[in-house]
């Protein structure tokens, strides 16, 4: 995270090996889901497997420190929309998260909430359970 950004919550480190496809794929501000053999890949609202299992917030590039469940304040964070509160759900975009609902034939569920959208900040969340929208 970089100047002004800050991580509050639970993190857990050294749960899985790397990114799908190495580890210098793995890039800080992102939303990744942990995947059979330990691997980290980006959610993505597109497909169940990359928005179905457990996620983390990636802290840092190249490691596996990831915030299951806490406060994030990043400038970086584009998404969250101007409604303090307002659910914030996986997007088609690989790694993101939307602030609107998901359309037809992708999965819906949520990851946490807004909490200051002028501020950049967030709750993160996730729901255990997902669905795919028909």
């Amino acid at each position: 995270a970089g100047a002004g950004n800050s991580i509050e919550g639970d993190v857990i480190s050294g749960l899985g090996t790397e990114a799908a496809g190495g580890a210098d794929l793995l890039v800080a501000g992102k939303f990744y889901v942990l995947t059979n053999g330990l691997k980290w890949v980006p959610v993505d609202a597109d497909q169940p497997a990359s928005s179905s299992g457990l996620v983390g917030y990636c802290i840092t590039s190249r490691r596996t420190d990831f915030l299951l469940k806490g406060f994030i304040q990043n400038t970086d964070i584009s998404y969250l929309g101007s409604i303090d509160g307002a659910p914030l759900y996986i997007s088609t975009g690989s790694g993101f998260l939307q602030n609107c609902k998901p359309g037809s034939g992708d999965v819906g569920r949520i990851i946490g909430y807004t909490i200051d959208a002028s501020g950049y900040s967030m709750f993160m969340d996730p729901d255990k359970t997902w669905v795919k929208i028909t």
